[in-house]
């Protein structure tokens, strides 16, 4: 789904005040489940860069490949074009290396378990709630849209004071055998690795 820039820009401001405010952080995020996406334009980027927003009152995520999301390598009047927007499905609970299933599904569970208890701590920690995730295009494959999806997980870990990082579990919906990788990136409270997360540049100003 395509959509005019200021409506990408104006989604990610709003979704930087929802970060920060605990009962729209809890009413948007305790219900997301996954988003799904398709990458046919990655060029010779190495991270596809995820940025959740607000569109009619609705989470989205919007998907650019980082080569496009940089002052350097297009017009601002263009960038619009690479960009993907998709809704992010709800429910009531429920790079290159391949993440063992069982570990993949505890920590789509733990987001399941754990989603309202990390908000209400992540959200006052340095770095706060996500503004953005990388996704490494690897293994995306190239030339025709290959359908993912990305669940929201938790990742255990000891260095926030929830015990958990953002996550997306990424999986290859064409196989017959479910694929999840274990290399996505939440920023923050990551640096990113490639591109300079220009959206985030231009929704701020």
């Amino acid at each position: 789904m395509k959509l005019p820039l200021q409506d990408v820009l104006d989604g990610i401001r709003k979704w930087n005040i929802v970060r920060k405010d605990r009962e729209k952080a809890t009413f948007y995020l305790s219900t997301a489940r996954f988003f799904s996406f398709e990458c046919a334009d990655k060029g010779t980027s190495k991270y596809l860069h995820a940025y959740p927003g607000i569109y009619e009152d609705k989470l989205y995520f919007f998907l650019i490949p980082s080569e496009f999301d940089s002052p350097n390598s297009t017009a601002v009047a263009d960038i619009d074009a690479h960009i993907n927007a998709t809704p992010v499905h709800i429910g009531v609970g429920n790079g290159n290396q391949e993440l063992p299933e069982k570990e993949a599904q505890e920590r789509i569970d733990n987001w399941d378990n754990n989603v309202k208890k990390w908000i209400q701590i992540q959200i006052d920690a340095p770095e706060g709630i996500f503004q953005a995730f990388a996704i490494p295009t690897d293994y995306i494959k190239e030339k025709v849209a290959i359908p993912y999806d990305a669940d929201f997980a938790l990742r255990a870990s000891d260095v926030p004071a929830s015990g958990y990082i953002a996550d997306l579990v990424i999986v290859d919906k064409e196989l017959k055998k479910s694929v999840y990788y274990d290399t996505v990136r939440p920023v923050p409270p990551f640096a990113p690795l490639e591109g300079e997360f220009y959206l985030l540049q231009l929704a701020e100003n």
